[in-house]
């Protein structure tokens, strides 16, 4: 059977939740330690996390759904915001700190999968590992980028990757990690 929730929503929770691909959202927020999404899942929504989101397997989220990963002073190190393969994302894709944020092994990490397609913004103040043939339609703001092959591992290389802001449709907003932005509008109104 399939589950709906539609509209204004919001789930909170001190455990992992995990979104089923017999669920279908719309306007929902999740606020959690960790949250997966499984294979197949479609749907509009925003998850809010501090350990990790793990994406599954040809996941379909629509504008303006975001991924973001909060580490807090207190939250400790690590993290992880993972896309698995054939995955659209339409929002955005964000690694938030309140540290000074320095790449080392224990720093939050964001890996992108092969033929992930995200019309948004991918943003993370820490490495970003990049599978073959990611399709960005906006922008990709990171300190580094990780390319693994079998026979070595590329600081700052990306293979068959198209990353083009111009693609990015021009009514796009996104969310912004200041409060100070004079700019600001509305993305959706919820009723």
């Amino acid at each position: 059977d399939q589950v709906i929730f539609e509209g204004n929503l919001t789930v909170v929770s001190s455990h992992k939740i995990v979104i089923g691909s017999n669920t279908l959202l719309k306007d929902v927020v999740f606020i959690a330690p960790e949250i997966e999404i499984m294979d197949d899942v479609k749907g509009e929504f925003q998850c809010l996390a501090t350990q990790s989101i793990q994406v599954g397997k040809q996941v379909e989220l629509e504008y303006p759904s975001n991924l973001m990963l909060l580490e807090s002073k207190e939250n400790g190190s690590g993290g992880l915001l993972e896309i698995e393969e054939g995955s659209t994302i339409q929002g955005a894709v964000m690694i938030l700190t309140e540290k000074e944020p320095r790449i080392s092994k224990s720093s939050p990490q964001m890996r992108i999968k092969k033929n992930v397609k995200v019309e948004g913004i991918i943003y993370t103040p820490y490495r970003v590992t990049l599978s073959p043939h990611i399709q960005v339609n906006g922008s990709m703001y990171c300190k580094e980028t990780e390319l693994k092959t079998p026979s070595a591992v590329y600081t700052n290389h990306l293979l068959d990757c198209q990353i083009t802001p111009s693609a990015l449709n021009k009514a796009f907003i996104s969310t912004h990690s200041s409060t100070n932005d004079k700019n600001q509008k509305m993305i959706k109104w919820l009723n």
